[in-house]
């Protein structure tokens, strides 16, 4: 892994500019952070673990276990154009795929359920999403282990409030993708999100509840949801993305990898 601090995981990269408000990087579950701009918070954070910096580092409200270090951005761990550019293509690519899996409802809660595939394709029906939105609801994922699942999800202003999602198959969090691949606005609220979402044109908003897996957006603003790191992406794509995005590969064993491809991250990420 490049950079002065020599990590061996990366748990937190942003493009720009890193504008805090509060919360901190543990130094239990997570890796290094890699800002590509300005550091600077509103209120106490804590990076229990290194943090590297491209422009400029602002020590008020800012606690650090290790000395700051200003680096090139070239060391940087993610070059974010190149990255924008793979992790597009790849949510288009994600979002063409046949589906193999079936979604049934039982009022507001969502049964996926998939047989014989090591990739399983969901497509949640714009019917299942009134106005953008999944509420109060009871996902269940059922597909089978060692499948790489594929959730893509319609609309361009999305958000998942008070609902859970639960695995009662052999596969799991971790093998589990939520595309998002028409969304610009992807806010949850209340919500626990067992797996992976990629939404590279979305701004994302968390309120509440938790993100555990990767999210990967365009921009993430306001974010007070607890960012986790039980199910970091390990799934295969190499069937359906040739070859498999590096830039994902790279996120394996992150606490969670934001790739800001457009703005800045403003952000409050406690655990």
């Amino acid at each position: 892994m490049p950079g002065s601090a020599t990590p061996s995981t990366v748990g937190l990269v942003v493009g720009s500019n890193l504008s805090l408000a509060g919360g901190q990087l543990d130094n239990t579950n997570s890796g290094d952070a890699w800002v590509g701009g300005s550091v600077s918070s509103s209120a106490n954070f804590n990076f229990e673990q290194h943090l590297n910096y491209v422009t400029s580092f602002n020590p008020a409200n800012i606690e650090t276990g290790y000395t700051p270090a200003q680096i090139s951005s070239s060391l940087m761990p993610i070059n974010f154009s190149s990255a924008a550019t793979t992790l597009t293509q790849l949510s288009d690519t994600l979002g063409t795929l046949a589906v193999n899996g079936t979604v049934t409802t039982s009022g507001s809660n969502l049964t996926f359920t998939a047989t014989g595939c090591t990739v399983c394709v969901f497509d949640l029906p714009a019917a299942d999403m009134p106005g953008g939105a999944i509420s109060n609801s009871a996902i269940s994922i059922n597909a089978p282990t060692g499948a790489t699942v594929i959730v893509n999800v319609p609309g361009t202003a999305d958000s998942i409030s008070n609902s859970s999602i639960t695995y009662t198959g052999g596969a799991t969090a971790s093998d589990t993708i939520f595309n998002f691949d028409a969304a610009k606005s992807l806010t949850t609220s209340g919500a626990t999100v067992n797996g992976s979402i990629l939404a590279p044109f979305a701004t994302f908003t968390g309120t509440n509840g938790s993100v555990d897996g990767e999210l990967i957006a365009g921009s993430v603003t306001n974010e007070s949801a607890e960012l986790e790191s039980a199910y970091i992406f390990s799934g295969n794509l190499g069937s359906v993305a040739t070859p498999e995005p590096s830039t994902w590969i790279l996120m394996a064993g992150a606490l969670f990898v934001c790739a800001l491809l457009r703005t800045k991250r403003t952000t409050s990420a406690a655990n």
